[in-house]
């Protein structure tokens, strides 16, 4: 047999076996459909998320504070952030109210919980953003501190300003 052929055939041959290793393969599943999964187990319809996280982000702060609050939020990305099997994360900027006048503001991590509720998992107030500003990327994915820094608090330290 000439050499090309012995090489075609060995080159066969190990694909073969390497297909075959790859179907047989136990492998889990792709981080993608994991990521999803955790995703659609944990985050609101919808229809029931604004409600769900207002309510959530009330009761902590009304708690924090010990005296009902309002609390107006704004979410600093639309989608949840996955990492791992962790529950889904949402950030956003909240302004807590108490009989309209405000208590605070700042920067919340929170995270969805089967379908149902929100857990605060961290919180950093504007004085905290202004002391240590840095201290957001120890809490927030990179782009989410930036949009904080530049957008929420961007005097922090306040002797930049």
């Amino acid at each position: 047999m000439p050499p090309i052929h012995r090489k075609l055939r060995l080159f066969g041959m190990l694909l073969i076996a390497a297909l075959g290793v790859a179907a047989c393969s136990n492998e889990p599943a792709a981080p993608q459909s994991i990521s999803q999964s955790h995703i659609d187990a944990n985050v609101p319809a919808e229809a029931d998320f604004a409600v769900f996280l207002k309510r959530d982000l009330e009761a902590y702060f009304s708690t924090t504070y010990g005296t009902p609050v309002t609390v107006n939020y704004q979410l600093l990305r639309s989608a949840p952030t996955q990492s791992g099997l962790s529950f889904p994360a949402f950030y956003a900027w909240v302004k807590v109210l108490n009989a309209g006048k405000e208590l605070d503001q700042g920067a919340v991590e929170v995270d969805a919980l089967s379908r149902e509720y929100f857990e605060v998992t961290y919180y950093a107030s504007e004085r905290d953003i202004f002391q240590d500003p840095d201290d957001l990327d120890q809490h927030f994915p990179r782009q989410v501190a930036d949009l904080i820094r530049r957008t929420y608090a961007p005097c922090a330290p306040p002797a930049f300003c």
